[in-house]
């Protein structure tokens, strides 16, 4: 009897020191040209003004509240997580002796899912140049501990992931999104997002937890 052929497997997921050292400063955020998408025509990318209506209608309160949760789940290169991070930092340049503390909240509570892995990569960039272009406005860019925290949130709560889309996201279905790049063979392992706690004196814990959707 002839043995079912198994699915060829794509290499395993990089790890978060990985992804950390593949997490850079750029000149400026690059984000896609109005219009862009791939030759198959499954990516739209949203222009700015479009991003700035959006964040006017949910509020600009609640966008601007880093003890607020944002979940990104088709984030693309980061239009919108990278709008929303220069909000909160811009707020917490008010205050320069709590800004590395309250940088670092502003990053921890932003989470992003992106399934096609070079624009999650971009993505992950674009976050670190705009928090790096914050803590150089504040002086803070020679700050060690500050930077390399920034880096392993980033990390972490930017996923290479693929969101579900099959089921409404309810309380009752608690898989949000689908690890890659195991989703695209067909194997569904469900994402916990990590919860971080960081301290004035920027200690940093974290544990991951599913997800919690208010309705």
């Amino acid at each position: 009897m002839a043995r079912k052929k198994q699915p060829k497997r794509t290499r395993s997921a990089p790890t978060v020191e990985e992804i950390v050292s593949q997490i850079v400063e750029l000149e400026k955020p690059s984000y896609a040209a109005y219009g862009e998408n791939d030759e198959n025509g499954y990516q739209v990318f949203t222009p700015s003004f479009i991003v700035e209506g959006m964040i006017k209608a949910v509020g600009e309160k609640e966008i601007d509240d880093w003890n607020r949760t944002i979940l990104e789940p088709t984030s693309g290169d980061g239009a919108f997580t990278g709008r929303i991070l220069e909000r909160r930092l811009k707020k917490a340049m008010g205050e320069k002796d709590s800004f590395p503390a309250n940088a670092l909240r502003s990053l921890s509570t932003l989470y992003s899912v992106e399934m096609d892995k070079e624009l999650m990569e971009r993505q992950r960039n674009n976050i670190f140049t705009i928090f790096m272009k914050a803590a150089r406005k504040m002086q803070s860019q020679d700050n060690a501990d500050l930077i390399a925290k920034a880096k392993r949130i980033i990390a972490n709560n930017f996923l290479w992931a693929m969101t579900n889309m099959e089921n409404p996201i309810t309380p009752m279905s608690a898989d949000v999104a689908y690890r890659m790049p195991e989703a695209l063979e067909g194997e569904q392992f469900g994402v916990e997002f990590p919860v971080w706690t960081i301290g004035d004196d920027l200690t940093c814990t974290m544990h991951r937890e599913p997800v919690e959707v208010e309705i």
